[in-house]
């Protein structure tokens, strides 16, 4: 510190790197050999200064590891280029600060930049006797603005009390709230803009994808899409600055591959490589399964609709047949048998049992019946042979009538093993043929074609990424009023009216039981 050699301190979340759990930090330090303050190294305006960045509450959270999103580590660069400020993020000290008496040289960055919550208002008199204080939708004012969410639908004023609101009348129940919200003409109208904008947007921005083969600037187009994309969707106030080069971060992270077979193989490249993927993800081997689905790639899903239909078809049809099938052979369960038997218990399997014990039980009567049969249709056969062959059967036809009837039982079972077995084979052709469908299908596209379609792709990319950012503030919104609804939905008095009637019904139905207040119990 004497040397002013540390200019950036950043809090990491816990639990980032494998065999420790706690959060780590990274120092971000420049060498001074003059030894003495200010560092002539740093940039004047950080001199003399730390930036301390409290990030330990920016992660994905994962079952046996933290990580950090894309998101995560652009707010922290973009905060670090700036040396900026952020409320409960960042902020700069000076060295003066961090060396006197109170902090005594302590670097802890929580000292400097706490990112607690702040502690949850509770309005005593609404507890009590009910309402809305206006005061905390007022505090949530930046919120309802930004989504263009107005309170009055779901609150009512008092005409006589400002201070406090209601509920409508027709929330009556915790969900009806996210539903007015999520169908809020307000709301909607504010995500319309937000697509226009990111169309507009994209319209004037696509030009330096078309151009990487050629500038093969992939750094300074990011630089220009993070720059460009907060320019034009910040003013719409929905998300802040960081949130949207957030948006723009991840997305631009996980298309990247893309971008580069784009910067050295062009459109076409790109598509290509798509089907490559999807082929292997095809073949892969199950008892690995592929890196992802196949079925859900967004080439697929944009060239394949109807071929997907098919797939999704004879899917149906299979689980159809498959659930038949089991229903066949849960039905007719014994009325005396036990937990064992029933759980073990196939209609089918007894019936093919029962036609297999006939079978054995007149197994050689059987074998004389062909042999008489036979006798009786030679050229030579007299009346007898023909005669004892049909006494044979005669004597046989309580078995023919029983093997029959169990057939004819089993008919409906052998028609959906017939039924599913084609349908299982209808899939197999499908999904066999998939690849080669998908090819055709796109080597039909001309190379404008490609290239329109690739695009798209990236924009439908994009968008998603920007509508699941909108949806997390929507549910911010939701979240904030649901906890107006959990806090002061039911005030006290409330609560003391219903005790009171229930004490009241109970002592009424004590009294027409005979044990009334006047009645010995």
């Amino acid at each position: 510190m004497h040397q002013d050699l540390i200019e950036t301190i950043i809090s990491l979340p816990q639990n980032l790197f494998y065999g420790a759990g706690i959060p780590a930090c990274i120092l971000i330090m420049r060498s001074n050999i003059t030894g003495y303050t200010p560092n002539p190294n740093k940039p004047e305006n950080r001199r003399g200064r730390v930036l301390f960045i409290n990030a330990d509450d920016e992660y994905l959270a994962g079952r046996a590891q933290n990580y950090l999103r894309p998101e995560d580590i652009e707010k922290m660069a973009s905060t670090y280029e700036r040396y900026a400020e952020v409320p409960n993020y960042s902020r700069v000290v000076a060295q003066g600060e961090i060396a006197d008496a109170a902090n005594d040289y302590n670097l802890n960055v929580r000292r400097y930049v706490d990112n607690s919550p702040p502690p949850e208002p509770h309005d005593v008199r609404a507890h009590l006797a009910g309402g809305i204080p206006a005061s905390e939708i007022e505090a949530r004012r930046t919120l309802f603005e930004s989504l263009g969410f107005a309170p009055d639908v779901l609150l009512a004023r008092r005409p006589d009390d400002d201070r406090y609101r209601d509920f409508h009348a027709e929330v009556v129940e915790r969900p009806t709230i996210a539903r007015i919200i999520e169908t809020d003409a307000g709301l909607q109208a504010r995500i319309g803009a937000i697509e226009d904008a990111l169309a507009g947007w994209w319209a004037s921005h696509t030009g330096s994808l078309v151009a990487l083969p050629q500038g093969r600037n992939l750094n300074a187009v990011r630089s220009a899409f993070l720059r460009g994309f907060t320019e034009a969707l910040l003013p719409l106030g929905v998300l802040g600055s960081f949130k949207l080069s957030g948006v723009v971060a991840a997305w631009w992270t996980d298309t990247l591959p893309d971008f580069k077979t784009l910067m050295e193989n062009g459109f076409c490249g790109v598509v290509d490589g798509w089907i490559d993927a999807i082929a292997d993800a095809v073949e892969d081997d199950d008892s690995v399964g592929p890196a992802f689905d196949p079925f859900s790639h967004k080439l697929v899903k944009r060239t394949m609709a109807d071929y997907l239909q098919q797939i999704d078809d004879a899917k149906t049809e299979i689980a159809r047949l498959k659930g038949e099938k089991e229903a066949f052979e849960q039905s007719n369960t014994p009325d005396d048998a036990d937990d064992e038997e029933l759980a073990s218990w196939n209609y089918a399997k007894d019936l093919e049992r029962q036609v297999k014990e006939l079978k054995a039980e007149f197994k050689d009567a059987l074998k004389e019946l062909t042999k008489l049969e036979r006798a009786a249709n030679k050229k030579k056969a007299t009346t007898t042979d023909s005669s004892k062959a049909e006494n044979v059967r005669l004597e046989l036809q309580p078995y023919f009538d029983q093997t029959a009837a169990l057939e004819a039982e089993l008919a409906p079972y052998e028609k959906i093993k017939t039924e599913l077995a084609a349908a299982r084979s209808t899939f197999r052709t499908l999904t066999n043929a998939f690849v080669d469908e998908l090819k055709r299908r796109c080597a039909a596209l001309s190379v404008d074609e490609k290239q329109a379609l690739v695009l798209d792709l990236f924009a439908q990319d994009l968008n998603t990424g920007l509508g699941a950012a909108v949806r997390d503030k929507q549910q911010e919104l939701v979240r904030v009023i649901e906890n107006l609804w959990d806090k002061y939905r039911v005030p006290l008095t409330k609560l003391k009216e219903d005790r009171e009637l229930v004490s009241s019904r109970l002592e009424s139905i004590l009294e027409s039981l005979g044990y009334g207040r006047g009645n010995a119990l």
